[in-house]
C-alpha cells in the first residue's frame, strides 16, 4: 500500500520563491547586459526549483509484507519490517525524510544496532495498522 507524505510549508515557500526569480529573469531577459549569466541564472534556478519540487512530488511511503520503502526527494530508505521494533508519532524538527514536523519515527534494527528514521504518511493510523499487522512484535509506543 503507499501512503502520500504530509508536505510541510516550506517547500511551497521555496518553490514559489525560485519560480518568482525564474519568472523575474525570463520577463527582465532584456535587461540583462550579459546573455550568458542570464542563461546560467535561468538554469541554475531551474535546476534548483525542479529539486524542490522533486520534495513534493516524490515524497511517499510504500508498505509491502516485506519492506517499507520511504521516498522523498532524491532519497529512498529501505527497511526491512521483520527489523522494525517500535513506531512512534512525535513532533520533531530532526532532518530526516519528512516534509513535515509531524512524523513517525520507525526504530529498527540493521547490522550496527538500532536505528531511527522518520516518516510522515498523511494516514498516521492506517500506516501504523499496516505495519503492525506485517509485523505484529512492533511496539507502538506514544
Amino acid at each position: 500500500m503507499t501512503f502520500k507524505g504530509r508536505t510541510g510549508v516550506i517547500i511551497w515557500i521555496v518553490g514559489l520563491i525560485l519560480l518568482a526569480c525564474e519568472l523575474f529573469f525570463i520577463f527582465f531577459k532584456d535587461d540583462f547586459e550579459n546573455q550568458v549569466i542570464f542563461w546560467i541564472l535561468v538554469i541554475v534556478f531551474g535546476l534548483i526549483l525542479i529539486i524542490t519540487l522533486m520534495f513534493e512530488f516524490r515524497n511517499k511511503i510504500v508498505v509491502t509484507k516485506d519492506l517499507v520503502k520511504i521516498c522523498f526527494g532524491i532519497t529512498t530508505t529501505n527497511i526491512s519490517v521483520s527489523t522494525i521494533r517500535s513506531l512512534k508519532k512525535t513532533i520533531s524538527a530532526i532532518a530526516s525524510d519528512s516534509a513535515s514536523l509531524r512524523r513517525i519515527e520507525i526504530g529498527y534494527v540493521n547490522g550496527i544496532g538500532i536505528c531511527k528514521v522518520y516518516c510522515s504518511p498523511r494516514k498516521e493510523d492506517e500506516f501504523i495498522k499496516l505495519v503492525t499487522e506485517y509485523n505484529p512484535g512492533v511496539k507502538v509506543l506514544g
